[in-house]
């Protein structure tokens, strides 16, 4: 399966015309050194594509306000003449969130929608560390609450639409884990040893029988992107009341789940791209004004002990060593 590097490789982002952003995102860096001096990487050399910095995109200078809004964080390579001289960062844009132009006191930005601001800046700094091949299996690490309740709020908002069983439903709930872990995967074989291992992860995640798991991976056929997560919710659980379940459908089903800027874009965005879905899973359990949105409500039965603590306090530690890496 391709690895979504950013926002703009999912279903959501790639039919966005990025072209005139990137072309005015190098500019600015050329003109004015923006995302070195915003960076919020603060030990990490600039290094190739596989290695990037993460710049914010501020109020603070013409150049920077001539780039057309951005989504997503934007992965933007400058080319020397060489691999070691060419830099390569993680843009985001942090303007709507900032008061004016000028710097705050102390050469800070002025920060006025601190919630927002924060969200933003922890996503470019998951998708910097995504984009590194080396740190990607970190993401792993962050508990079972990820998986929880991503298959959970898949699973039951399709539950909710079409009417279907518990059974069904817990079906849904595997092939959308499934499809979760192969996010992480780019070979197209899986060897036996990997089925067991996967088959445990989504047994001790969502409490299924592991029988039922891996005859539902053993017939699964292979997913690239959402489309291919809905084929095969459709083919394993053989409802007819899922003939009209598309892509299309989907995105209406999910996308009222979140709020908040880019609510929409940034929620269908998460299904395809894990970065995303950790930063808007992490505002989920620790932003109250986020406590009403479908994810948190889905995210509440397991908070605490049940995976929610566990996660809060892994991620905390991989942003905070995502800040400090060189």
């Amino acid at each position: 399966m391709p690895i979504f590097l950013t926002g703009y490789d999912t279903c959501a982002g790639k039919g966005i015309v990025t072209d005139v952003a990137l072309s005015a995102i190098q500019r600015a860096i050329i003109q004015t050194n923006f995302a070195d001096k915003n960076s919020m990487l603060s030990n990490a050399e600039v290094g190739n594509a596989t290695n990037p910095a993460v710049g914010l995109l501020t109020t603070t200078t013409p150049e920077e306000m001539n780039v057309p809004p951005l989504i997503y964080p934007m992965l933007v390579t400058l080319d020397g003449a060489s691999s070691r001289r060419s830099k390569s960062y993680v843009v985001v844009d942090v303007r709507p969130f900032l008061s004016g132009q000028q710097l705050a006191p102390g050469n800070s930005l002025s920060i006025r929608q601190k919630d927002n601001y924060n969200f933003f800046v922890v996503n470019a700094i998951l998708t910097a560390s995504w984009v590194k091949e080396n740190k990607r299996n970190s993401f792993k690490f962050l508990g079972s609450a990820p998986l929880a309740v991503y298959s959970n709020l898949i699973s039951q908002a399709i539950a909710y639409s079409k009417s279907i069983d518990p059974l069904e439903q817990m079906k849904i709930a595997i092939i959308s884990a499934a499809f979760y872990i192969n996010l992480f995967n780019e070979k197209s074989v899986i060897t036996e040893s990997e089925y067991v291992g996967i088959t445990r992860n989504i047994s001790s995640t969502l409490k299924a029988p592991s029988e039922l798991i891996y005859e539902i991976l053993e017939a699964l056929e292979p997913m690239k992107n959402l489309e291919g997560l809905i084929d095969n919710i459709k083919k394993i659980v053989d409802n007819p009341r899922l003939d009209t379940l598309n892509l299309g459908t989907l995105v209406t089903i999910i996308n009222s789940m979140w709020y908040g800027p880019y609510a929409k874009e940034l929620i269908i965005a998460a299904l395809e791209h894990p970065p995303t879905w950790i930063t808007i899973l992490y505002s989920a359990f620790t932003d109250r004004t986020m406590k009403n949105s479908g994810v948190a409500r889905v995210a509440e039965r397991f908070k605490g002990s049940r995976g929610g603590d566990d996660f809060v306090r892994n991620m905390k530690v991989l942003v905070a060593n995502a800040k400090t890496e060189v």
